[in-house]
């Protein structure tokens, strides 16, 4: 801390840099002395909701603080960095109300799957349209091009209306609708 005499020292410095020279300052003065702090203030603003909530399962609330009836009373500490935001979840003693619930603790067993994650597909049936013979006028439902022309059509066998392009060997105009060339449905 600067004395007295190192003050008026200072404040003659500093009226002479500024060319103040029709000022005379006393030879000796009281100094007063005041604190002066640096610093911002910042404005932290507090809400306070309680609600009642229900959550199906399990769910560990341990970490929680608990507080008594009157949240309004309860004792919060200030926040580590008033400047940002933060919640803070609290848990009111005696509330917490595990109730079991027919869903297996949260989960439903799907009614189609039971649970398992798989479904069974029904078998492979002849299709409606052609009931399999001839699904495609070109492979014969194998796969691959038998036929060197489409033009001919044997017996059992549908004209090209009503085709689609082959599932299976990818002619245009030459599969059964009904079953794309593989001659089942699914």
């Amino acid at each position: 801390m600067l004395s007295d005499e190192d003050v008026l020292a200072a404040v003659r410095r500093s009226v002479q840099e500024r060319g103040e020279t029709g000022q005379v300052l006393p030879e000796e003065a009281d100094i007063g002395r005041h604190l002066l702090i640096e610093g911002e203030i910042l404005r932290s603003v507090e809400t306070r909701t309680e609600e009642e909530r229900f959550h199906q399962g399990f769910i560990d609330l341990s970490d929680r603080p608990v507080y008594r009836s009157g949240l309004d009373w309860h004792r919060i500490p200030p926040p580590e960095d008033p400047g940002a935001e933060t919640t803070l979840f609290l848990v009111r003693r005696g509330s917490v109300d595990d109730r079991a619930c027919d869903c297996g603790n949260g989960t439903v067993a799907c009614e189609r799957c039971k649970a398992t994650g798989e479904l069974s597909c029904p078998p492979a049936k002849a299709c409606g349209d052609c009931q399999g013979v001839a699904a495609c006028l070109w492979c014969d439902g194998t796969g691959r091009r038998s036929r060197p022309s489409r033009d001919r059509v044997g017996a059992g066998q549908v004209g090209r209306e009503g085709r689609v392009t082959c599932g299976q060997c990818g002619t245009r105009e030459a599969a059964c609708a009904g079953c794309g060339g593989r001659g089942r449905t699914t």
